[in-house]
């Protein structure tokens, strides 16, 4: 079910988005947990350190590089796996070659 990963994904990268501008404006733990982690303040905690492995930039564009996956799936100018891979090797495997 790549379409159910990919989804997943989006969803893990709004959320780090969102971390990020929440800890950026300094907005209280409690929101937080609140907004990211649904309650779960441990959950919170990961997220928060997760997105400030990548920058603004990146995150954005690893949510925009789902979008053009799923879009491109959607419309069937390419097969669910190799978009899939596709968007690992460009927006995660990159970004842990330039990190290290």
């Amino acid at each position: 079910p790549v379409l159910r990963i990919m989804a997943a994904l989006a969803g893990r990268v709004a959320d780090l988005i969102v971390a990020r501008d929440l800890v950026a404006a300094r907005a209280p733990a409690a929101e937080l947990t609140r907004r990211v982690a649904r309650g779960n303040a441990r959950m919170a905690s990961h997220i928060v350190e997760a997105a400030g492995r990548y920058s603004a930039v990146e995150l954005e564009a690893m949510l925009r590089g789902l979008f053009e996956a799923d879009l491109a799936i959607k419309s069937n100018a390419m097969a669910e796996e190799p978009a899939l891979v596709a968007w690992i090797g460009e927006h995660l495997l990159a970004t842990r070659r330039t990190s290290g």
